[in-house]
């Protein structure tokens, strides 16, 4: 793939030619979850730009600088056959500073119709468009989150827009943004990709992974990835903790989040002291081959979040094809999730008495916990990248209104290699 600058014009392929808005290199489930896209798309002989986000330097960029950045990637989008936007807020601005991101997210809208630009946009999160007839507190949301922007949602994702779709991870998402003023017409589900197993799952024992780890062979690990963040509910596994006999130990694995700041990981550090820093370990960001190890070592991944309001996460993509059951809360997203092959066991949102009798005994009964895992594998199935990467492909091709020509092997080999320096405000490689 190509990493492109504000200078740079898109090589000549026989196509399709696909240039990304997203963050990259990053430690963000966005970026993951790009880089796996991508992935897909070159094995299926699309040529793909990056046009990368950084969320840090944005922070510091004045209203009018941002401006500046979102149309020189509307010049740079001229040349391709389709964009890809991975929408978040805060890649438009500081979400402190709403309502202006999404100020500036529509002022590029309007700029690539009017450019007629064919575009797609990813949203990985609920819509902050109160609707036409808001309760106080959605008026008072509509002050703080820029909910008077909906009219124009209606707009520039309304029934007169043309060369635009729209992708969610779930049905509850489509219908925030169809209640937000979004044309129905133009917006489709396309589920979160999941990896199958990684080999070091296959190839260890639990036992070699947990001596590994330094842990008892006889534990029972509970396992929660990514971000530790509260919407998580990584307090609420901590909690259970107490609940649970000795020989259960937690691995949070994962740091805070890069814009986050509401005490939660500094919450998890210091529980380590009533529950035993040899019960609950706290990994910091981890590497690749670590975070394999952590699946090969885990009898059962916890997703405990609580926020009614997710559409997604990468963080409960991985616990998908951990080869491990799963224990996750009852919201909508999972629910949504679980009703496709029943293969995570849910639980009441913050109840920690309930997580730990669920998490006994799941841990008690072997037969149960291998039909959640097959049931999984059956999702990882349904939900491959290269599946994900083939819908994305048709979204392209009908916001371009035209076939798009597959690019040979050789073709894409010799683009990827060609990385460009990046633009100032991305992180380096």
């Amino acid at each position: 793939m190509n990493r492109l600058n504000e200078f740079d014009t898109p090589q000549p392929a026989s196509g399709p030619r696909i240039l990304h808005f997203t963050t990259w290199d990053d430690a963000c489930g966005i970026a993951g979850y790009a880089r796996d896209l991508v992935g897909a798309l070159d094995e299926r002989g699309v040529v793909n730009s990056i046009y990368p986000v950084n969320r840090v330097a944005l922070r510091s960029m004045s209203f009018d600088g941002t401006k500046a950045w979102l149309n020189a990637f509307a010049d740079q989008a001229r040349g391709y056959d389709a964009i890809h936007i991975q929408h978040e807020f805060s890649f438009f601005g500081p979400l402190e500073r709403m309502p202006e991101p999404n100020e500036l997210f529509f002022g590029l809208l309007e700029r690539l119709q009017k450019d007629r630009t064919p575009t797609v946009v990813t949203f990985h999160t609920e819509p902050y468009f109160v609707p036409r007839r808001p309760t106080l507190m959605q008026r008072l949301r509509k002050f703080r989150h820029g909910g008077y922007h909906r009219w124009k949602a209606e707009r520039y994702l309304g029934k007169k827009t043309q060369g635009l779709l729209a992708l969610v991870h779930a049905e509850k998402t489509r219908a925030s943004l169809i209640g937000s003023g979004v044309n129905p017409d133009l917006v489709r589900v396309i589920p979160m990709g999941v990896k199958p197993r990684a080999d070091v799952v296959n190839k260890l024992s639990k036992a070699e992974a947990k001596a590994r780890l330094g842990l008892s062979p006889d534990c029972v690990l509970l396992t929660l990835f990514g971000f530790v963040s509260d919407y998580k509910g990584h307090l609420t596994a901590v909690k259970a903790m107490l609940n649970l006999p000795e020989k259960y130990a937690l691995a949070v694995v994962g740091g805070p989040h890069p814009e986050g700041n509401d005490g939660t990981f500094d919450k998890v550090l210091s529980a380590r002291r009533k529950i035993g820093k040899n019960r609950l370990l706290v990994t910091g960001f981890v590497d690749f081959q670590e975070l394999d190890l952590y699946h090969a070592a885990t009898d059962i991944n916890l997703a405990p979040y609580q926020d009614h309001t997710q559409s997604g996460s990468a963080g409960i993509t991985w616990a998908i094809g951990s080869g491990r059951p799963i224990i996750a809360t009852d919201i909508p997203c999972f629910r949504e999730l679980n009703a496709r092959r029943q293969f995570m066991q849910l639980t009441s949102v913050a109840r920690p008495g309930e997580l730990a009798w669920h998490i006994e005994r799941l841990a008690a009964d072997p037969a149960r916990q291998a039909e959640l895992v097959r049931n999984a594998e059956l999702y990882v199935q349904d939900s491959s990248w290269d599946a994900v990467a083939e819908l994305c492909e048709q979204a392209y091709a009908e916001v371009a209104k035209r076939p798009l020509n597959k690019a040979t092997p050789q073709e894409v080999q010799v683009f990827a290699g060609r990385v460009s320096q990046p633009l100032a405000i991305a992180r380096a490689s």
